[in-house]
């Protein structure tokens, strides 16, 4: 019997994944002495030059001093504090004009005498509808329904319409039920 010891098979993605992270960090190390091996006099600025002007070519106000030294303010210009806002102009009001009061409306009175009940569709679930003549046209009207601007249909029932108008109660029967 031969015992063998643990077999380690690398397949060919593998090896590929060991020697991609294997340059990366020999990259990496390579910067890493560079930026250890630097002079320490000369910081590393990554593209950033000073903006100090020679001087034969600087102005007799100017410095020649590091902007980091002097500030930004010679780039900039100095920040100036915002202005004191100006006062709102004081403007007099004049007193407010009365407003009339509004006209009571005169409300039509509710002619029952002017519809007459014409049919009666009645359902137990509550769906009745009950067919009206107004003005000679007949129409069919449901509980909720508005017969006139200030009438409303209140309930349907198999002998008639009750209507609520003007904070009353109006019933209307069958033409032919009518007595005066």
């Amino acid at each position: 019997m031969i015992v063998e010891g643990p077999r380690y098979i690398l397949s060919t993605l593998s090896s590929v994944y060991i020697l991609l992270s294997a340059a990366v960090a020999v990259f990496g190390l390579y910067t890493l002495f560079q930026v250890l091996a630097a002079p320490q006099e000369d910081p590393i600025t990554f593209g950033v030059t000073t903006l100090v002007a020679p001087q034969s070519e600087a102005p007799e106000t100017a410095t020649t001093k590091p902007i980091a030294e002097t500030g930004w303010s010679q780039l900039f210009g100095q920040i100036q504090p915002d202005p004191a806002p100006e006062p709102a102009p004081v403007v007099e009001q004049s007193p407010p004009t009365p407003v009339a009061e509004p006209a009571v409306e005169q409300r039509e009175a509710f002619e029952p005498d002017a519809f007459a009940l014409q049919g009666i569709v009645a359902d137990a679930r509550g769906y009745s509808r009950a067919l009206i003549d107004v003005g000679g046209v007949t129409i069919m009207f449901r509980v909720n329904d508005m017969l006139t601007a200030e009438a409303e249909i209140v309930e349907i029932t198999a002998s008639g319409v009750k209507i609520q108008a003007h904070d009353e109660t109006y019933f209307i029967e069958f033409a032919d039920d009518k007595s005066e």
